[in-house]
């Protein structure tokens, strides 16, 4: 299911961030609204904190893997858009996009079977997402599983679409994560600190795409700094700061931690 907007979706229009670059946004809102983060207002920062932790993830499993992401503003889903360019020689540049679709794996659900999850959320007969969409179910739960039986289960179910499965290092730093896909291609399970990650990651913080005829890719001359970190998640600033009260940090790290 590709949704129909998408097709007329303007890459051009707003600025892509690198993941680093929201995770530490994520992070500055965390130490500003405490436990508040989990309010309704915050829940496109959310969902874009967990897709960056996850490119920067995919980028550990595959070095191909070096996304940009933006929030969403042009249709009524997704609520993140993923981005990557690749050089193709005559062809100039070319850009990728994905659709992201976030799922949690909480403690509420009855049961403990991811694919039983999957199959009620995301990989539900009713969604059918299609191969320009990259799922990532974040598993919030302590959960032992056996990644290569998820793997034969999921493919059972015939999907198209990119999955990866996700969670925090049990009883490690906050900054740590293990990640690994069971579709289209099984990898191992990889742990990462995502700051270590960022560092090999490489990208700009922010930069707006354009149209033109450059053969290589190169962010010297589209790298521009950072804005607002609310304008990144499409928060109204004014009505958050109004509503909530200031509180702790949500990764336990500075935001600053890579300038």
């Amino acid at each position: 299911m590709f949704n129909p907007a998408i097709a007329s979706y303007d890459p051009n229009k707003y600025s892509w961030y690198s993941p680093i670059w929201v995770i530490q946004g994520f992070n500055f809102l965390g130490q500003e609204y405490g436990d508040n983060i989990s309010r309704s207002e915050f829940k496109k920062a959310r969902e874009m904190f967990t897709v960056a932790v996850a490119l920067l993830g995919a980028y550990e499993l595959s070095s191909e893997n070096k996304y940009f992401l933006q929030i969403n503003r042009q249709s009524a889903s997704p609520d993140v858009m993923a981005g990557k360019q690749t050089e193709a020689g005559s062809k100039g540049i070319l850009l990728e996009m994905l659709q992201m679709e976030i799922t949690e794996f909480e403690e509420h659900f009855p049961g403990a079977d991811i694919i039983d999850f999957l199959k009620a959320t995301k990989l539900s007969l009713k969604k059918g997402y299609g191969d320009k969409t990259m799922i990532v179910c974040m598993v919030n739960r302590v959960l032992p599983f056996n990644h290569r039986d998820v793997a034969g289960k999921v493919n059972a179910l015939n999907p198209k679409s990119t999955i990866y499965i996700l969670g925090r290092s049990h009883g490690e730093d906050a900054a740590k994560f293990v990640i690994f896909s069971p579709f289209p291609k099984l990898t191992k399970p990889v742990k990462y600190d995502v700051f270590d990650t960022a560092k090999k990651y490489k990208l700009p913080p922010r930069i707006k795409l354009h149209r033109g005829s450059a053969k290589k890719i190169s962010y010297e001359a589209t790298h521009i700094e950072p804005e607002n970190v609310y304008d990144m998640f499409d928060i109204d600033q004014k009505k958050v700061e109004r509503k909530y009260k200031h509180g702790e940090n949500t990764l336990g790290k500075s935001p600053n931690r890579l300038s």
